[in-house]
Protein backbone atom coordinates (compact mmCIF):
# COMPACT_ATOMS: atom_id res chain seq x y z
CA UNK A 1 0.00 0.00 0.00
CA UNK A 2 1.43 3.32 -1.08
CA UNK A 3 1.69 5.90 1.76
CA UNK A 4 -0.12 9.17 1.33
CA UNK A 5 2.37 11.84 0.27
CA UNK A 6 2.05 15.12 2.12
CA UNK A 7 3.64 18.49 1.54
CA UNK A 8 4.18 21.60 3.65
CA UNK A 9 2.97 25.11 2.87
CA UNK A 10 6.10 27.26 3.41
CA UNK A 11 4.04 30.32 4.35
CA UNK A 12 2.15 28.48 7.10
CA UNK A 13 5.39 26.90 8.34
CA UNK A 14 6.92 30.36 8.60
CA UNK A 15 3.81 31.63 10.38
CA UNK A 16 4.02 28.77 12.88
CA UNK A 17 7.64 29.63 13.69
CA UNK A 18 6.70 33.30 14.10
CA UNK A 19 3.93 32.29 16.51
CA UNK A 20 6.41 30.16 18.46
CA UNK A 21 8.81 33.10 18.79
CA UNK A 22 6.03 35.41 19.98
CA UNK A 23 4.84 32.74 22.44
CA UNK A 24 8.40 32.47 23.80
CA UNK A 25 8.63 36.24 24.12
CA UNK A 26 5.30 36.31 25.90
CA UNK A 27 6.53 33.61 28.28
CA UNK A 28 9.65 35.64 29.15
CA UNK A 29 7.68 38.82 29.75
CA UNK A 30 4.73 37.26 31.54
CA UNK A 31 7.07 35.45 33.94
CA UNK A 32 8.31 38.84 35.11
CA UNK A 33 4.74 40.01 35.73
CA UNK A 34 3.97 36.89 37.78
CA UNK A 35 7.15 37.54 39.78
CA UNK A 36 6.31 41.20 40.37
CA UNK A 37 2.68 40.63 41.40
CA UNK A 38 1.52 39.53 44.83
CA UNK A 39 -1.57 37.79 46.20
CA UNK A 40 -4.67 37.79 44.04
CA UNK A 41 -3.00 39.84 41.31
CA UNK A 42 -0.25 37.22 41.00
CA UNK A 43 -2.88 34.51 40.54
CA UNK A 44 -4.56 36.60 37.83
CA UNK A 45 -1.27 37.14 35.99
CA UNK A 46 -0.44 33.43 36.27
CA UNK A 47 -3.85 32.42 34.92
CA UNK A 48 -3.91 34.98 32.13
CA UNK A 49 -0.28 34.32 31.23
CA UNK A 50 -0.82 30.56 31.11
CA UNK A 51 -3.82 30.97 28.82
CA UNK A 52 -1.97 33.37 26.50
CA UNK A 53 1.18 31.28 26.40
CA UNK A 54 -0.80 28.03 26.05
CA UNK A 55 -2.80 29.53 23.21
CA UNK A 56 0.46 30.48 21.50
CA UNK A 57 1.94 26.98 21.77
CA UNK A 58 -1.34 25.37 20.74
CA UNK A 59 -1.81 27.73 17.81
CA UNK A 60 1.76 27.11 16.63
CA UNK A 61 1.02 23.40 16.71
CA UNK A 62 -2.21 23.66 14.72
CA UNK A 63 -0.77 26.12 12.25
CA UNK A 64 2.03 23.63 11.70
CA UNK A 65 -0.49 20.82 11.25
CA UNK A 66 -2.49 22.87 8.76
CA UNK A 67 0.75 23.57 6.92
CA UNK A 68 0.98 19.80 6.28
CA UNK A 69 -1.37 19.11 3.38
CA UNK A 70 -2.46 15.62 2.40
CA UNK A 71 -4.16 14.70 -0.91
CA UNK A 72 -7.36 13.77 1.00
CA UNK A 73 -9.70 15.92 3.13
CA UNK A 74 -8.79 16.22 6.81
CA UNK A 75 -11.27 17.11 9.55
CA UNK A 76 -10.61 17.77 13.24
CA UNK A 77 -12.60 16.43 16.20
CA UNK A 78 -13.53 19.55 18.17
CA UNK A 79 -13.57 18.06 21.74
CA UNK A 80 -10.14 16.51 21.19
CA UNK A 81 -8.84 19.83 19.84
CA UNK A 82 -10.14 21.56 22.98
CA UNK A 83 -8.46 18.92 25.14
CA UNK A 84 -5.12 19.62 23.44
CA UNK A 85 -5.56 23.33 24.24
CA UNK A 86 -6.10 22.44 27.92
CA UNK A 87 -2.86 20.44 27.88
CA UNK A 88 -0.99 23.42 26.42
CA UNK A 89 -2.43 25.77 29.07
CA UNK A 90 -1.48 23.41 31.91
CA UNK A 91 2.05 23.07 30.54
CA UNK A 92 2.30 26.87 30.36
CA UNK A 93 1.03 27.18 33.94
CA UNK A 94 3.83 24.92 35.14
CA UNK A 95 6.37 26.95 33.14
CA UNK A 96 5.30 30.33 34.53
CA UNK A 97 4.99 29.01 38.08
CA UNK A 98 8.47 27.45 38.09
CA UNK A 99 10.10 30.44 36.36
CA UNK A 100 8.63 32.93 38.85
CA UNK A 101 9.93 31.18 41.97
CA UNK A 102 12.69 32.70 44.09
CA UNK A 103 15.21 30.12 42.95
CA UNK A 104 15.58 27.53 40.19
CA UNK A 105 17.89 24.76 41.30
CA UNK A 106 18.66 21.61 39.32
CA UNK A 107 15.90 19.54 40.95
CA UNK A 108 13.22 22.12 40.15
CA UNK A 109 14.54 22.57 36.62
CA UNK A 110 14.45 18.82 35.95
CA UNK A 111 11.01 18.34 37.50
CA UNK A 112 9.59 21.41 35.76
CA UNK A 113 10.99 20.47 32.36
CA UNK A 114 9.67 16.90 32.66
CA UNK A 115 6.17 18.11 33.52
CA UNK A 116 6.17 20.89 30.94
CA UNK A 117 7.72 18.71 28.22
CA UNK A 118 5.21 15.94 28.89
CA UNK A 119 2.41 18.52 28.67
CA UNK A 120 3.65 19.80 25.32
CA UNK A 121 4.03 16.26 23.98
CA UNK A 122 0.54 15.45 25.24
CA UNK A 123 -0.80 18.55 23.51
CA UNK A 124 0.91 17.58 20.25
CA UNK A 125 -0.19 13.96 20.09
CA UNK A 126 -3.68 14.77 21.40
CA UNK A 127 -3.95 17.31 18.61
CA UNK A 128 -2.89 14.75 16.02
CA UNK A 129 -5.40 12.29 17.49
CA UNK A 130 -8.07 14.85 16.64
CA UNK A 131 -7.45 14.27 12.89
CA UNK A 132 -10.29 12.53 11.06
CA UNK A 133 -9.46 11.34 7.52
CA UNK A 134 -9.93 8.41 5.15
CA UNK A 135 -6.62 6.93 6.16
CA UNK A 136 -4.65 5.26 8.89
CA UNK A 137 -1.76 6.70 10.90
CA UNK A 138 1.25 4.66 11.82
CA UNK A 139 4.14 5.82 14.01
CA UNK A 140 7.91 5.66 13.94
CA UNK A 141 8.74 4.82 17.56
CA UNK A 142 12.24 6.31 17.42
CA UNK A 143 11.01 9.67 16.15
CA UNK A 144 8.19 9.70 18.71
CA UNK A 145 10.73 9.17 21.50
CA UNK A 146 12.97 11.84 19.95
CA UNK A 147 10.09 14.33 19.82
CA UNK A 148 9.29 13.78 23.51
CA UNK A 149 12.97 14.16 24.41
CA UNK A 150 13.11 17.37 22.39
CA UNK A 151 9.98 18.62 24.20
CA UNK A 152 11.62 18.03 27.58
CA UNK A 153 14.92 19.60 26.49
CA UNK A 154 13.17 22.61 24.98
CA UNK A 155 11.17 22.98 28.21
CA UNK A 156 14.36 22.97 30.27
CA UNK A 157 15.89 25.67 28.07
CA UNK A 158 12.65 27.67 28.15
CA UNK A 159 12.43 27.49 31.96
CA UNK A 160 16.04 28.57 32.37
CA UNK A 161 15.64 31.49 29.95
CA UNK A 162 12.36 32.51 31.58
CA UNK A 163 13.98 32.45 35.03
CA UNK A 164 17.10 34.27 33.80
CA UNK A 165 15.42 37.00 31.76
CA UNK A 166 11.86 36.99 33.08
CA UNK A 167 12.39 36.53 36.81
CA UNK A 168 13.40 40.13 37.51
CA UNK A 169 10.25 42.19 37.96
CA UNK A 170 11.73 45.18 36.10
CA UNK A 171 13.50 43.20 33.34
CA UNK A 172 13.09 45.22 30.15
CA UNK A 173 13.49 44.01 26.59
CA UNK A 174 17.17 43.76 25.73
CA UNK A 175 19.02 42.15 22.84
CA UNK A 176 19.80 39.14 25.04
CA UNK A 177 16.19 38.74 26.06
CA UNK A 178 15.00 39.12 22.45
CA UNK A 179 17.65 36.63 21.31
CA UNK A 180 16.49 34.17 23.95
CA UNK A 181 12.91 34.48 22.67
CA UNK A 182 14.10 33.76 19.13
CA UNK A 183 16.10 30.70 20.23
CA UNK A 184 13.14 29.39 22.23
CA UNK A 185 10.83 30.12 19.29
CA UNK A 186 13.04 28.14 16.93
CA UNK A 187 13.38 25.23 19.36
CA UNK A 188 9.65 24.79 20.00
CA UNK A 189 8.80 23.93 16.34
CA UNK A 190 11.64 21.39 16.37
CA UNK A 191 9.54 19.16 18.64
CA UNK A 192 6.41 19.67 16.54
CA UNK A 193 7.95 18.88 13.18
CA UNK A 194 9.85 15.92 14.62
CA UNK A 195 6.52 14.60 15.92
CA UNK A 196 4.94 15.22 12.52
CA UNK A 197 7.77 13.29 10.87
CA UNK A 198 7.06 10.39 13.22
CA UNK A 199 3.61 9.97 11.69
CA UNK A 200 2.93 8.14 8.42
CA UNK A 201 -0.41 8.03 6.60
CA UNK A 202 -1.85 5.13 4.63
CA UNK A 203 -5.05 5.30 2.54
CA UNK A 204 -8.16 3.52 3.83
CA UNK A 205 -11.49 2.63 2.30
CA UNK A 206 -13.26 3.11 5.65
CA UNK A 207 -15.22 6.35 5.92
CA UNK A 208 -14.02 8.54 8.80
CA UNK A 209 -16.30 9.39 11.72
CA UNK A 210 -17.10 13.06 11.18
CA UNK A 211 -19.27 13.57 14.27
CA UNK A 212 -18.35 16.78 16.12
CA UNK A 213 -15.67 17.57 13.57
CA UNK A 214 -14.75 20.70 11.70
CA UNK A 215 -12.88 21.34 8.48
CA UNK A 216 -10.34 24.14 8.41
CA UNK A 217 -9.40 25.59 5.06
CA UNK A 218 -6.03 27.08 4.20
CA UNK A 219 -7.55 30.52 4.71
CA UNK A 220 -8.81 29.39 8.10
CA UNK A 221 -5.28 28.35 9.01
CA UNK A 222 -4.01 31.81 8.19
CA UNK A 223 -6.84 33.34 10.23
CA UNK A 224 -5.96 31.21 13.26
CA UNK A 225 -2.32 32.12 12.93
CA UNK A 226 -2.97 35.83 12.44
CA UNK A 227 -5.38 35.90 15.37
CA UNK A 228 -2.83 34.24 17.59
CA UNK A 229 -0.17 36.75 16.54
CA UNK A 230 -2.50 39.54 17.60
CA UNK A 231 -3.16 37.83 20.94
CA UNK A 232 0.57 37.29 21.57
CA UNK A 233 1.37 40.90 20.71
CA UNK A 234 -1.44 42.05 23.00
CA UNK A 235 -0.09 39.86 25.82
CA UNK A 236 3.43 41.21 25.38
CA UNK A 237 2.11 44.77 25.05
CA UNK A 238 0.05 44.41 28.23
CA UNK A 239 3.08 43.09 30.09
CA UNK A 240 5.30 45.90 28.81
CA UNK A 241 2.68 48.50 29.71
CA UNK A 242 2.25 47.03 33.19
CA UNK A 243 6.01 47.07 33.72
CA UNK A 244 6.20 50.70 32.55
CA UNK A 245 3.35 51.69 34.87
CA UNK A 246 5.09 49.86 37.72
CA UNK A 247 8.38 51.60 36.98
CA UNK A 248 6.67 54.99 36.85
CA UNK A 249 4.93 54.21 40.13
CA UNK A 250 8.26 53.30 41.74
CA UNK A 251 9.90 56.43 40.34
CA UNK A 252 7.07 58.62 41.58
CA UNK A 253 7.17 56.94 44.98
CA UNK A 254 10.93 57.46 45.18
CA UNK A 255 10.54 61.14 44.28
CA UNK A 256 7.77 61.54 46.84
CA UNK A 257 9.89 59.91 49.53
CA UNK A 258 12.82 62.16 48.63
CA UNK A 259 10.61 65.25 48.89
CA UNK A 260 9.25 64.01 52.21
CA UNK A 261 12.79 63.43 53.47
CA UNK A 262 13.87 66.93 52.47
CA UNK A 263 10.77 68.43 54.09
CA UNK A 264 11.42 66.42 57.26
CA UNK A 265 15.06 67.60 57.31
CA UNK A 266 13.98 71.21 56.84
CA UNK A 267 11.38 70.92 59.62
CA UNK A 268 13.96 69.35 61.94
CA UNK A 269 16.43 72.19 61.28
CA UNK A 270 13.80 74.90 61.78
CA UNK A 271 12.05 73.06 64.66
CA UNK A 272 8.77 73.42 62.77
CA UNK A 273 6.22 70.62 62.68
CA UNK A 274 3.16 70.40 60.45
CA UNK A 275 -0.23 68.90 61.22
CA UNK A 276 -3.67 68.28 59.73
CA UNK A 277 -6.95 67.69 61.53
CA UNK A 278 -9.82 66.00 59.65
CA UNK A 279 -12.81 67.40 61.48
CA UNK A 280 -15.34 64.77 60.35
CA UNK A 281 -13.23 61.73 61.32
CA UNK A 282 -11.31 63.47 64.13
CA UNK A 283 -8.17 62.04 62.56
CA UNK A 284 -4.99 64.01 63.17
CA UNK A 285 -1.84 63.64 61.08
CA UNK A 286 1.47 64.92 62.48
CA UNK A 287 4.86 65.27 60.87
CA UNK A 288 7.85 63.57 62.51
CA UNK A 289 9.17 66.87 63.85
CA UNK A 290 5.88 67.61 65.60
CA UNK A 291 6.08 64.25 67.35
CA UNK A 292 9.57 65.22 68.51
CA UNK A 293 8.38 68.61 69.76
CA UNK A 294 5.65 66.95 71.80
CA UNK A 295 8.02 64.18 72.93
CA UNK A 296 5.77 61.43 71.58
CA UNK A 297 6.62 58.25 69.65
CA UNK A 298 6.71 58.97 65.93
CA UNK A 299 3.70 57.40 64.20
CA UNK A 300 1.63 56.86 67.33
CA UNK A 301 -2.11 57.57 66.77
CA UNK A 302 -3.25 61.07 67.74
CA UNK A 303 -6.71 62.63 67.97
CA UNK A 304 -7.77 66.22 68.56
CA UNK A 305 -8.46 65.39 72.20
CA UNK A 306 -4.96 63.90 72.56
CA UNK A 307 -3.38 67.06 71.16
CA UNK A 308 -5.41 69.34 73.44
CA UNK A 309 -4.54 67.14 76.44
CA UNK A 310 -0.86 67.87 75.86
CA UNK A 311 -1.44 71.66 76.12
CA UNK A 312 -0.42 73.17 79.46
CA UNK A 313 -3.48 73.34 81.78
CA UNK A 314 -3.07 77.12 82.15
CA UNK A 315 -3.21 77.56 78.35
CA UNK A 316 -5.75 74.89 77.43
CA UNK A 317 -8.97 76.91 77.64
CA UNK A 318 -7.44 79.79 75.68
CA UNK A 319 -6.18 77.43 72.92
CA UNK A 320 -9.57 75.73 72.58
CA UNK A 321 -11.20 79.12 72.33
CA UNK A 322 -8.78 80.21 69.60
CA UNK A 323 -9.38 77.00 67.63
CA UNK A 324 -13.17 77.28 67.86
CA UNK A 325 -13.01 80.94 66.89
CA UNK A 326 -10.84 80.04 63.88
CA UNK A 327 -13.36 77.41 62.78
CA UNK A 328 -16.19 79.92 63.12
CA UNK A 329 -14.48 82.79 61.31
CA UNK A 330 -12.75 80.62 58.64
CA UNK A 331 -9.59 82.71 58.90
CA UNK A 332 -5.92 82.25 59.63
CA UNK A 333 -5.18 82.39 63.32
CA UNK A 334 -1.91 82.46 65.25
CA UNK A 335 -1.32 81.76 68.91
CA UNK A 336 1.33 80.65 71.35
CA UNK A 337 1.01 78.07 74.07
CA UNK A 338 2.96 75.66 76.18
CA UNK A 339 2.84 71.91 75.68
CA UNK A 340 3.75 69.40 78.35
CA UNK A 341 5.78 66.37 77.29
CA UNK A 342 5.28 62.93 78.85
CA UNK A 343 8.45 63.48 80.94
CA UNK A 344 6.90 66.63 82.47
CA UNK A 345 9.01 69.22 80.66
CA UNK A 346 7.25 72.11 78.97
CA UNK A 347 7.93 73.54 75.52
CA UNK A 348 6.79 76.89 74.17
CA UNK A 349 5.10 76.49 70.76
CA UNK A 350 4.08 79.10 68.21
CA UNK A 351 1.14 77.92 66.09
CA UNK A 352 -0.33 79.07 62.79
CA UNK A 353 -3.48 77.41 61.40
CA UNK A 354 -5.89 77.78 58.50
CA UNK A 355 -9.32 76.24 57.91
CA UNK A 356 -10.10 74.36 54.68
CA UNK A 357 -13.75 74.42 53.56
CA UNK A 358 -15.66 72.35 51.02
CA UNK A 359 -17.73 73.68 48.12
CA UNK A 360 -20.66 74.41 50.44
CA UNK A 361 -18.48 76.43 52.79
CA UNK A 362 -18.46 73.88 55.61
CA UNK A 363 -15.17 73.44 57.45
CA UNK A 364 -13.67 70.03 56.66
CA UNK A 365 -10.05 70.32 57.74
CA UNK A 366 -7.72 72.47 59.74
CA UNK A 367 -4.05 72.49 58.77
CA UNK A 368 -1.16 74.33 60.28
CA UNK A 369 2.37 74.49 61.62
CA UNK A 370 3.79 74.47 65.13
CA UNK A 371 7.20 75.95 65.83
CA UNK A 372 9.23 75.21 68.94
CA UNK A 373 10.26 78.62 70.32
CA UNK A 374 11.43 77.41 73.73
CA UNK A 375 15.03 78.52 73.19
CA UNK A 376 13.87 81.95 72.03
CA UNK A 377 11.68 82.30 75.13
CA UNK A 378 14.56 81.34 77.39
CA UNK A 379 16.82 83.86 75.67
CA UNK A 380 14.20 86.60 76.12
CA UNK A 381 13.86 85.77 79.82
CA UNK A 382 17.61 85.84 80.29
CA UNK A 383 17.78 89.20 78.55
CA UNK A 384 15.05 90.62 80.79
CA UNK A 385 16.84 89.28 83.85
CA UNK A 386 20.15 90.83 82.81
CA UNK A 387 18.48 94.18 82.13
CA UNK A 388 16.85 94.08 85.57
CA UNK A 389 20.30 93.68 87.16
CA UNK A 390 21.71 96.86 85.60
CA UNK A 391 22.35 99.53 88.28
CA UNK A 392 21.40 103.13 87.52
CA UNK A 393 22.62 106.28 89.33
CA UNK A 394 19.77 108.59 90.26
CA UNK A 395 19.24 111.79 92.22
CA UNK A 396 21.79 114.52 93.22
CA UNK A 397 25.43 113.40 93.47
CA UNK A 398 27.58 115.57 95.85
CA UNK A 399 30.98 116.28 94.18
CA UNK A 400 33.81 118.41 95.59
CA UNK A 401 34.31 121.55 93.47
CA UNK A 402 38.08 121.42 94.04
CA UNK A 403 39.24 117.78 94.03
CA UNK A 404 36.20 116.45 92.20
CA UNK A 405 35.78 113.58 94.67
CA UNK A 406 32.29 112.36 95.44
CA UNK A 407 30.70 111.81 98.84
CA UNK A 408 29.67 108.19 99.45
CA UNK A 409 26.58 106.95 101.26
CA UNK A 410 28.68 106.51 104.44
CA UNK A 411 29.79 110.19 104.35
CA UNK A 412 33.33 109.54 103.11
CA UNK A 413 34.82 111.20 100.06
CA UNK A 414 35.98 108.88 97.31
CA UNK A 415 37.17 109.08 93.70
CA UNK A 416 34.40 109.26 91.13
CA UNK A 417 35.68 106.09 89.42
CA UNK A 418 35.42 104.03 92.60
CA UNK A 419 31.95 105.35 93.39
CA UNK A 420 30.58 104.73 89.88
CA UNK A 421 32.16 101.25 89.71
CA UNK A 422 30.56 100.33 93.03
CA UNK A 423 27.09 101.60 92.16
CA UNK A 424 26.88 100.59 88.45
CA UNK A 425 28.12 97.97 86.01
CA UNK A 426 30.18 100.56 84.12
CA UNK A 427 33.93 100.29 83.51
CA UNK A 428 36.42 103.04 82.66
CA UNK A 429 39.06 103.71 80.05
CA UNK A 430 41.46 106.64 80.62
CA UNK A 431 42.80 109.21 78.17
CA UNK A 432 43.32 112.99 77.73
CA UNK A 433 40.80 115.45 76.37
CA UNK A 434 42.11 118.09 73.95
CA UNK A 435 42.03 120.91 76.55
CA UNK A 436 44.04 119.02 79.14
CA UNK A 437 46.54 117.87 76.56
CA UNK A 438 47.10 121.44 75.38
CA UNK A 439 47.43 122.73 78.96
CA UNK A 440 49.73 120.03 80.30
CA UNK A 441 51.67 119.00 77.20
CA UNK A 442 51.48 122.01 74.96
CA UNK A 443 49.86 120.31 72.01
CA UNK A 444 46.58 118.83 70.91
CA UNK A 445 46.67 115.07 69.97
CA UNK A 446 45.75 114.34 66.33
Amino acid sequence: MTPLAGRYDPALVTLSVLIAILAAGAALDLASRVTAARGRLQALWLTGGALAMGLGIWSMHYTGMLAFQLPIPVHYHAPTVALSLVAAALASTVALYVASRDRLDRARLVAGSLVMGSGIATMHYTGMAAMRLAGMMHWHAGLVAASVAIAVAVSAVALWFAFRYGHAASEAWTWRKAGSAVLMGLAIPAMHYTGMAAAGFLPSDAAPDLAQTMSISELGGYAIGAGTVVVMLAAIGTSVLDRWVGAERLRTTALLREHERRLADAQAIAHVGSWEWDIATNRVIWSDELYRIFGLTIGSPVTYADAIARVHPDDRARVEGVVMDGLHRRQIHEYECRVVRPDGTARHVQNRAVVVSDASGAAVRMVGTSRDITERKLAEEQLRASVAEVKVLQGILPICASCKRIRTDSGKWDAVESYVREHTNAEFSHGLCPDCAARDWGHVPG
